[in-house]
């Protein structure tokens, strides 16, 4: 009979602790470590980004880090730097122990006292945070919440008004705001939630001091569907048009096309089929320069002819199968392939290293073996150096834009952050 009753008892413990009496119980967490050093912005001789949870400064001149402002377990994201002001935003992380701490939100900190000026909560939906860069217009800040556009007055952090857009978030890529003569562009998805998708992957025009909506731009083909309403890269605003990724191409999804829209025009002006990139391209005067097929290609920036066309090679790993590795193979076609260029060089950095040729004819100057990561920052070309970041080892490095040399390598103190993995 005790032994009996010693089995039954067991057997209740069994079934409670697997969830089947008593309802579901909390998943188990897993508390694991991420590294991850932001984009850089440069102002004067310094270059400001963040790692983890901080704001860090080099000083080009004598190559030392400092940590300009900590936050209480907020991945610090892109600053950029204005009148003595760094802006940034971030998103909420935990410790090792899987504690949170403050609340995620968009920053403002004076440089020169290392103190908080203000901070504009940013709620439930958090910051935008991959490749979601601030946008400066004047006294006003842009900042994009995934669910949400908001304008801050600069100066105090008011918001000044708020539109109703998804931005994206991480792996999602984004849908990022376009300040051009008074106004602000960025495609329109809102309607994908709320039952209307008449206006979804059109482009909308609202008033920078209001935010009211004065025009939409008629790009998408079918309005609504899902590949005319996630061209999600990152593009780069030049004299009114934008390049980048437009919208995907339904017939072979993940696969985008790549185009230039003119903004006062509202019109496209050239779009080919492109690829699944999410980050930004780069331009010289004249060419747009992009990843399409294992390859990078310049295009003419009027037309969209390619001028010429070079596979990547040992720079990327394209033997990743996406239905037996889905995060490997989003990393590596997604987000680890990134452009910077002058009009006299190009560098394209991969999952395996980076690589520099002239921008003119694609004739291949330099290679360096350099294994990055999911939280390294896109190259950044500044005084004839390339500079890049090595998340592995925290560390930034520069070398030179001719031969690739390496010219110097700076530790940073910590990039680690801690996320929850529940089962």
């Amino acid at each position: 009979m005790f032994r009996k009753f010693g089995s039954l008892t067991c057997l209740l413990i069994i079934l409670v602790t697997s969830g089947c009496i008593l309802g579901e119980f909390p998943s188990r967490r897993e508390i694991r470590e991420g590294r991850n050093i932001s984009n850089f912005t440069v102002d004067a001789d310094a270059i400001y980004f963040g790692a983890a949870y901080k704001l860090y400064r080099i000083n080009l001149s004598t190559r030392s880090v400092e940590e300009i402002y900590s936050t209480d377990r907020i991945r610090v994201e892109q600053p950029i730097v204005a009148d003595g002001v760094a802006y940034f935003g971030g998103v909420s992380y935990v410790d090792e122990r899987g504690n949170f701490g403050e609340r995620q939100g968009f920053f403002a900190v004076d440089l020169r006292s290392r103190k908080s000026l203000w901070k504009f909560p940013l709620g439930v939906g958090g910051y935008g945070t991959y490749g979601t860069y601030p946008v400066l217009a004047g006294d006003r800040i842009l900042v994009c919440a995934r669910e949400h556009l908001h304008c801050l007055d600069r100066r105090s952090g008011k918001e000044l008004w708020k539109v109703d857009n998804w931005l994206g978030r991480d792996t999602d890529g984004t849908t990022v705001p376009y300040a051009y003569n008074g106004f602000v562009y960025f495609k329109i998805r809102e309607e994908y939630f709320t039952g209307n998708d008449s206006n979804d992957g059109h482009w909308a025009k609202v008033a920078l001091d209001s935010g009211g909506r004065t025009d939409v731009l008629p790009i998408a083909e079918t309005p609504g569907k899902y590949h005319d309403t996630d061209g999600d890269a990152i593009g780069i605003l030049e004299n009114g048009v934008v390049y980048g990724a437009t919208r995907y191409d339904s017939n072979a999804y993940p696969a985008s096309r790549f185009g230039a829209l003119d903004l006062e025009a509202r019109k496209l002006l050239w779009e080919v089929r492109g690829s699944s990139v999410r980050t930004r391209p780069a331009i010289s005067s004249r060419c747009v320069f992009t990843i399409s097929d294992n390859s990078i290609e310049a295009l003419d920036k009027k037309t969209g002819d390619i001028v010429w066309k070079e596979p990547l090679g040992e720079i990327v790993q394209p033997t990743i199968e996406r239905s037996q590795d889905v995060g490997s193979w989003e990393y590596e076609n997604k987000r680890s392939r990134r452009l910077v260029a002058t009009d006299e060089v190009v560098v394209t950095q991969g999952s395996q290293g980076v690589v520099a040729r002239r921008a003119d004819n694609g004739r291949l100057l330099w290679l360096v073996k350099i294994e990055s990561e999911e939280g390294d920052a896109d190259p950044l070309i500044f005084q004839r150096m390339v500079i890049v970041s090595s998340a592995k080892d925290c560390s930034i490095l520069a070398v030179d834009l001719m031969n690739g040399r390496e010219l110097w390598r700076v530790r940073i103190p910590d990039c680690r952050y801690h996320y929850i993995l529940d089962d």
